[in-house]
């Protein structure tokens, strides 16, 4: 005989089987919980992941930040003036960019604080293209995302030009310049350049650029040349065909000459080759060299692009 089921609420004699029961009936479904609320716009973020962007000031002289001031980002220009930081307090926090480059007015913005130090100095400087986050600890001041190492500016020639002008600012320790697509009109025309050490003012044409270069004299041989001049670096290339140069400069000090190497290459439509060389000099004149001027030897030039770099 078979067991009998058990059923809910059913009375099961003593003794007697009793199969498994049934199946469970469905739990209601939970009903559905509300919708959260959504989160209000975060601040933008810094840009050296610290501190949230309150809002944007740009100064152009002498300023003295304030506690209200703290969150903003701090665009300066103008040349050379002190940025003075308040009292400090554990929280304030700053972003401050110079925003100065290789054309127009350049110059250092000197961080200043108001009490303490900033990253264990009485002040720090703040050269052209380069930018921090200042943040106070309660007692001294330190700054994040202080880059050593700035592009500074670059130049697009794309139509004839036959001259151009960049500024080196000053604190920088040397430069790099990299120019690439190199084309003249002129066959055989080539570029060289000229230091001035008066922002651009003038530039010294009289003489004082010493430089040696190596350079390829024929398809198996290499030549070296001395030469003492108006100007200095010497490549050519053709209409067709751009060309490649890297001018690494040392701007020097009043007593130090300033100084530089070149590696330069093209193709040469009178050798019907790609040329190479390499060149080293110094400028006898009075530095720091604080501009350069490129120019052609003739005609224009109708293709470069220039990227300058400064490394503190």
């Amino acid at each position: 005989m078979a067991n009998p089921i058990a059923v809910p609420g059913t009375n099961v004699p003593a003794g007697a089987g009793v199969s498994p029961g049934g199946a469970q009936g469905l739990t209601g479904a939970t009903g559905a919980t509300g919708a959260q609320g959504v989160a209000g716009p975060q601040g933008i973020q810094g840009p050296q992941g610290v501190a949230a962007i309150t809002g944007f000031m740009s100064k152009t002289a002498a300023y003295t930040l304030t506690t209200a001031d703290s969150g903003k980002y701090v665009i300066c220009s103008g040349g050379n003036w002190t940025l003075t930081l308040p009292v400090p307090a554990t929280g304030l926090s700053f972003s401050v960019r110079n925003d100065m480059g290789i054309t127009g007015t350049t110059g250092t913005i000197t961080l200043q604080p108001n009490g303490g130090t900033i990253d264990g100095l009485a002040s720090i400087p703040l050269l052209p293209q380069q930018e921090a986050t200042i943040i106070s600890d309660g007692t001294n001041w330190r700054s994040f995302g202080l880059k050593r190492e700035v592009i500074l500016g670059t130049v697009n020639v794309s139509s004839a030009t036959a001259s151009g002008v960049v500024l080196l600012p000053v604190g920088y320790r040397f430069f790099v310049l990299d120019m690439t697509g190199l084309v003249g009109d002129t066959s055989g025309a080539y570029q060289t350049f000229v230091f001035s050490a008066n922002g651009g003012a003038t530039f010294d044409t009289t003489g004082n650029y010493r430089e040696g270069y190596q350079y390829d004299t024929s398809a198996t041989a290499v030549g070296y040349s001395w030469i003492g001049g108006q100007t200095f670096g010497t490549f050519s290339w053709t209409t067709d065909n751009g060309g490649e140069s890297t001018l690494k400069i040392y701007p020097g000090t009043a007593t130090i000459a300033a100084t530089w190497q070149g590696s330069l290459s093209g193709y040469t439509i009178s050798v019907t080759r790609v040329r190479n060389a390499l060149s080293a000099g110094y400028w006898n004149g009075t530095g720091p060299a604080n501009a350069l001027r490129w120019n052609q030897s003739s005609g224009n030039l109708t293709s470069m692009f220039l990227t300058v770099k400064g490394v503190v």
